[in-house]
């Protein structure tokens, strides 16, 4: 009997149930009116525009240009990115830095005339937060073509609040003297939280419960010239729970003396994001040796397992880790998720440990094999190969010819080569599993060649007469025996089994200098027992060593088996043996009723077509069908499921599906009807609609019906 034992190992308090995320860390949501902080609040007219939730350094002084805008696409080649750029002013010798914060940015300056003195600023503030995050990942670019300058990456969590005095908060300008900032008192200043020296501001003072938990400083002058995510890592210097956080970045130095900040320079960036780790760094048993590695997430042990003997330290400020042992399969598990496991359900690492490997006796590794032998050109087949017992990372994949077909992920990925690959499927087996191999043989061939099974008969078995060899050519199509393996003088016969219903076929022939006389013919069989000959061609003798070409030749519509024959003291080939029509269309129904209970229905379709490589499907008004994507051609009689729609506030339908290959149709009746007609009414069916109220579906009276759902006469009515 199968019992499971859970054990908590390591456990940390959640804070709260809130947002272990920041908000809009893409820039794709939307992006808001700049409205720059001075003289302890916001002025009046915005500068540019800015991502929500996020506070760019614009000042309101137009001598100082914009520093931070829109551009796309972003990192992954669509939404929004920001562009943060040091600018020049346009009066003047200042360059203003730019960043970007979750907190409030601000600046400050006293001038005269041209001059300009205790110029200072930063950021202050931040977001509430109460989560323990690892690290912060981003991803950038950074240009220093202005010359060399640090890019900034800072962020910091802290609790309680610093609060500074005499801060000066605006940019005050002077003529014939100097003007004068006014001064604020400041929380929460970055300076003041990571202990930084000040250029301006007075006495800092800070509540009791006032402390840093975990900050990361980043600088960098080295120019990266295309999209790069990096990680970096905060370093926790409290166990205490935060209660706020902060993030900056910046195309300068963010402490650096004002005078190094290059205009031009600027870093862009994107995807933001605050990292949980949920791993292991270390891993061990008592008297047992396992090799650990983070990332290696499977062991074995010979021996049994035993808790006291197991040790493990985990990697995450706040992840958690649980074990469990099944006592049937010895198995340990050992279960490590992070702390956003409620925002982000794939925050966990699972490390298995086998127990008892070595004294038990080894275990077959099975798998399923769920692909077929022949495809048409670029088709890939999902679950072509499914692991049911066994070690994933025990197993590798190889093919004779990944031009024509390969296995990646347990995908079979059919190339844009015809011809064969063998796929070899290889368990290398461990203490617990044993080893195994199977190859599996798949034919690839292009749009209009038909799949088949080629055997041969030899007419003259008595003579010893070896076999002629299939091969394929470069199209995909079949060429029967060659020069050095068919034999003077001999009959053969080659028989074709079609599995696809061709209405004709054509193929090319040919034979070798000198032969005395050469007879070719085909017979048709439904059986593959009673032929009947439906073609014959005989060139007489000589030398000719021509290629002739048979034409279309029209088959029996039951027809699977087609027997090639030749006679004569020559070589002979057939190659390029093509289906001309193959079109066949059937469904599963040829009528679908729909009502405003039940919108949707589905049939299936089935088609023949070897020489298209797409279907279109025509819809009546209201109807929508989900219509398969086709890759490499279609299948011959692949049968392929459509879905069909119904918006019931489209009224009454009666109309035809149609679908198509380009040549022929087919059609599938649609009734889609509304059954209560209280419900819905489409306005021509409602007599003296100018003479009733008219109300919106909120309940108001308009004049007039609007486009859409309207009340008339207490019915519903579409317009």
């Amino acid at each position: 009997m199968k019992k499971i034992l859970p054990l908590l190992l390591t456990a940390f308090a959640t804070q709260m149930v809130s947002a272990q995320q920041l908000s809009n860390t893409t820039f794709d949501d939307e992006w808001v009116d700049c409205y720059p902080w001075e003289s302890g609040a916001a002025v009046s007219s915005p500068r540019s525009t800015q991502p929500e939730g996020w506070c760019i350094s614009n000042v309101s002084n137009t001598a100082l240009p914009i520093v931070g805008e829109e551009v796309t696409p972003g990192a992954d080649g669509t939404g929004k990115a920001v562009k943060l750029t040091n600018v020049k002013a346009s009066i003047g010798d200042n360059t203003a830095p730019a960043y970007i914060t979750l907190g409030t940015a601000w600046a400050t300056a006293e001038t005269k005339m041209m001059s300009v003195r205790n110029a200072d600023g930063g950021v202050f503030g931040g977001v509430a937060f109460s989560y323990h995050p690892d690290a912060v990942r981003l991803t950038y670019k950074h240009d220093i073509s202005a010359g060399d300058e640090n890019m900034s990456v800072v962020a910091y969590l802290w609790k309680g609040t610093w609060t500074q005095a005499s801060v000066p908060s605006n940019t005050a300008v002077g003529i014939l003297g100097w003007g004068s900032a006014t001064k604020v008192y400041m929380t929460d200043r970055i300076h003041n939280i990571l202990g930084k020296d000040h250029l301006t501001g007075g006495d800092v003072t800070k509540t009791d419960d006032a402390e840093l938990v975990a900050s990361v400083e980043y600088y960098s002058n080295t120019a990266v010239s295309s999209w790069t995510t990096q990680e970096f890592p905060l370093e926790y210097k409290s166990d205490a729970t935060p209660q706020k956080l902060n993030i900056v970045i910046a195309s300068n130095g963010l402490f650096d003396d004002r005078s190094t900040i290059k205009s031009g320079n600027s870093v862009t960036i994107d995807d933001v994001e605050l990292v949980y780790w949920h791993a292991l760094s270390a891993l061990s048993y008592e008297g047992e040796t396992l090799n650990f590695s983070e990332d290696v997430t499977d062991y074995e042990l010979p021996s049994a397992y035993d808790e006291a003997k197991l040790s493990y330290t985990v990697k995450g400020r706040a992840a958690t880790a649980t074990t469990s042992f099944d006592e049937e399969t010895d198995l340990l598990t050992i279960r490590v998720e992070g702390e956003d496991i409620e925002a982000n359900p794939e925050s966990f690492t699972e490390y298995r440990i086998q127990f008892g490997a070595g004294g038990q006796a080894k275990l077959d590794v099975d798998w399923n094999w769920n692909a077929a032998t022949r495809y048409f050109l670029n088709t890939t087949v999902e679950n072509a190969f499914v692991l049911t017992s066994g070690d994933t990372s025990l197993f590798s994949f190889s093919s004779s010819n990944e031009d024509v077909a390969k296995l990646e992920n347990g995908k079979l990925i059919v190339g844009s080569q015809a011809g064969v690959a063998i796929i070899t499927v290889s368990c290398a087996g461990s203490s617990k599993w044993n080893a195994r191999e199977e190859q599996y043989e798949v034919q690839a061939v292009a749009a209009g060649h038909v799949p088949f099974d080629l055997t041969q008969d030899l007419y003259n078995a008595a003579k010893g007469e070896t076999s002629g060899t299939q091969a394929w050519d470069a199209n995909g199509g079949i060429r029967l025996g060659n020069n050095s393996e068919i034999f003077s003088w001999s009959n053969r016969f080659y028989v074709m089994k079609i599995t696809g219903l061709p209405d004709k076929l054509s193929f090319k022939y040919g034979s070798s200098n000198g032969a005395s006389s050469r007879q070719y013919a085909i017979y048709e069989s439904a059986d593959g027992e009673n032929f009947t000959e439906i073609w014959r061609d005989n060139r007489g003798s000589g030398l000719d060593n021509n290629l002739y070409s048979s034409g279309d030749i029209q088959l029996r519509p039951d027809t699977r088996f087609i027997k090639f024959f030749y006679y004569g003291n020559c070589a002979a080939y057939y190659r390029e043996v093509k289906v001309t029509e193959l079109v066949k269309f059937e469904s599963d129904t040829d009528e679908i009723v729909m009502n405003e209970t039940e919108s949707t229905a589905s049939f299936t379709f089935t088609h023949a077509n070897a020489r298209t490589g797409f279907i279109t499907v025509t819809t009546p008004q209201g109807i929508t069908v989900d219509v398969p994507e086709f890759v490499g051609g279609l299948d011959i009689y692949a049968e392929q499921p459509l879905t069909v729609s119904y918006d019931p506030y489209e009224c009454d339908v009666e109309d035809d599906i149609i679908i198509s290959d380009g040549v022929q149709e087919k059609k599938v009746h649609v009734v889609a009807r509304v059954e209560d007609p209280t419900e819905i009414k489409d306005l021509k069916d409602l007599k003296d609609s100018k003479d009733l109220n008219v109300y919106n579906l909120a309940g108001q009276r308009i004049q007039k019906m609007q486009k859409g759902i309207n009340i008339v006469g207490g019915k519903k009515v579409l317009r």
